[in-house]
C-alpha cells in the first residue's frame, strides 16, 4: 500500500469513526441527558448542539463519503461498472449508498426533526419542571430518526467488513 492509498485509508476511517461516534454519542448520551434537565436548559443546549453539529458533521459526512469512493475507485480496485459485480463492487457499492443515504437521512430528515423540536415555541413554554407532552413527543422523534441512522451504520460496518474478507480470500 503506497503513502497516498494509507493516508486516504486512514482519513475515511477517521471521518467514519467521527460520524458514527457522533451519531452514537448524541444518541444515547445526550439527548436522555437533555430530557433530564429542566426544559429551558435544554432548549439551549440543544440550540448549541444544532449550531456546532451543522457546522462539523456534514463535512465529516462528507469527507468520509468521498474519501470512500476515491479509497474504492482511484486507489482501489474498481475501475468501471464491471467491477462493481464482484463480490467486492457489490459490498463496496452496498457502503457507498448507504452512506450516501445516511448523509440525506441527516440533511432531510434529522436536521428538520430537530429544528422542529427547537422551533416550537409553545411546546417549551408549556414545559416547566419537565417536558410536556408534546415536547416529549418531538424528543421522541428525534431519537427516533437518530436511532434509525444507526441501523444504516450497522448496514456501512457490515459491508466494510465484507469488503474486507472478499479482498483477502
Amino acid at each position: 500500500m503506497d503513502w497516498l492509498t494509507a493516508v486516504a485509508q486512514w482519513l475515511h476511517v477517521f471521518f467514519g469513526i467521527f460520524w458514527f461516534g457522533g451519531t452514537l454519542y448524541a444518541t444515547f448520551v445526550v439527548l436522555p441527558a437533555m430530557s433530564r434537565l429542566p426544559p429551558m436548559n435544554a432548549r439551549a443546549m440543544s440550540l448549541q448542539l444544532s449550531v456546532q453539529i451543522a457546522r462539523v458533521i456534514p463535512f465529516v459526512a462528507l469527507a468520509t463519503i468521498v474519501l470512500g469512493f476515491v479509497r474504492g475507485t482511484a486507489l482501489g480496485p474498481i475501475s468501471g461498472a464491471a467491477d462493481l459485480t464482484s463480490p467486492y463492487g457489490i459490498w463496496w457499492l452496498v457502503g457507498f449508498v448507504v452512506a450516501t443515504a445516511l448523509f440525506l437521512w441527516g440533511w432531510y430528515v434529522i436536521t428538520p426533526a430537530v429544528e422542529r423540536m427547537n422551533g416550537d415555541e409553545e411546546a417549551w413554554a408549556e414545559s416547566t419542571d419537565r417536558p410536556s407532552a408534546r415536547l416529549a413527543a418531538l424528543i421522541a422523534r428525534v431519537r427516533l430518526v437518530a436511532t434509525i441512522e444507526l441501523v444504516g451504520f450497522a448496514v456501512i460496518l457490515v459491508s466494510m467488513v465484507a469488503m474486507h474478507a472478499v479482498s483477502e480470500g
